[in-house]
């Protein structure tokens, strides 16, 4: 059992006791945005400036004066230059008009309260926990390779897969897919990672959940959103799955939260016991459960 609880740690991305908890850094954009989660591709060219809009707003990006080295990250694993051609660039891109001027603070704790209070703003923090005021859409991660970077899209898709190891069905539940709804990144990452014995398929509404899906990975985790797919569910043997404590405390099954050491599960309590789905006791030791 031991063995197993140290798998499943690994596998969710869980530091082991040896392992020093590496330093991440995240892009923040207001609680109040559409945007839900960026890709590698989609963060370079927003600090680059080839993306200056989110949709018909503006985006103007916040940069701190606090930490060089947390400024150098940015510069050279986003702008793909050296810090200070990073600064030249937009200033150059400002004064054309080609975009807006990046807007300066002091801190991480003046950078999370500007982005909460100003729409179109995306910064950066290393704060661990960050304040519901504002959402991370996108992680960077120094590796003990170096440099590589990984998105928060391909962090839950990997733990999606090491979760449905860890669930069993009744025999009598009919065979279905993994389905994603409002979550294109991760269902963009769930398809490059091809789980064995797992079809993928894109629903659009919390309707289609009914018929045809085994486990549902959910991109919104808003009350009324989880309410219409959980009432969807209700008599079905179909496992349920957000990427946040408040997806579960709406009525989801399981929770996934990045955060700074990997991905924490939370399971939801009334779920375990409810005969629709069974969780393996390994996954119930390590995860936070939800009243």
């Amino acid at each position: 059992m031991k063995s197993l609880l140290i798998l499943l740690g690994v596998a969710l991305g869980w530091p082991s006791p040896a392992v020093k908890a590496r330093q991440e850094l995240r892009l923040i954009v207001p609680a109040t945005s559409e945007v839900r989660a960026l890709d590698a591709r989609l963060a370079r060219d927003i600090f680059r400036g080839r993306r200056t809009r989110w949709g018909q707003r503006p985006v103007q990006l916040v940069f701190s004066d606090a930490a060089p080295e947390t400024f150098e990250q940015i510069a050279r694993s986003l702008g793909r230059q050296s810090p200070d051609a990073f600064r030249r660039h937009w200033l150059q891109l400002a004064f054309q008009g080609e975009a807006l001027a990046p807007v300066r603070v002091g801190d991480d704790r003046a950078m999370i309260e500007y982005v909460a209070a100003h729409p179109g703003t995306i910064g950066y923090t290393v704060t661990p926990d960050l304040p519901p005021t504002v959402r991370a859409v996108f992680t960077l991660s120094r590796q003990s390779a170096g440099g590589r970077v990984l998105s928060i899209d391909a962090r839950l898709a990997g733990s999606v897969f090491n979760i449905l190891r860890f669930v069993t069905w009744p025999a009598d539940a009919p065979e279905g897919a993994l389905c994603v709804w409002q979550a294109p990144g991760v269902l963009e990452e769930l398809r490059r990672k091809r789980p064995p014995g797992w079809s993928l398929r894109r629903i659009a509404s919390a309707s289609e959940a009914r018929t045809g899906c085994r486990a549902v990975f959910a991109g919104r985790d808003d009350t009324a959103s989880v309410a219409a797919l959980v009432a969807a569910v209700r008599d079905r043997a179909v496992l349920t799955i957000g990427s946040s404590d408040r997806f579960v405390r709406a009525g989801g099954m399981v929770g996934l939260v990045v955060h700074a050491g990997g991905v924490a599960p939370s399971v939801r309590l009334d779920a375990v016991g409810d005969g629709r789905v069974r969780f393996r006791s390994a996954l119930l030791r390590i995860a936070t459960l939800i009243r």
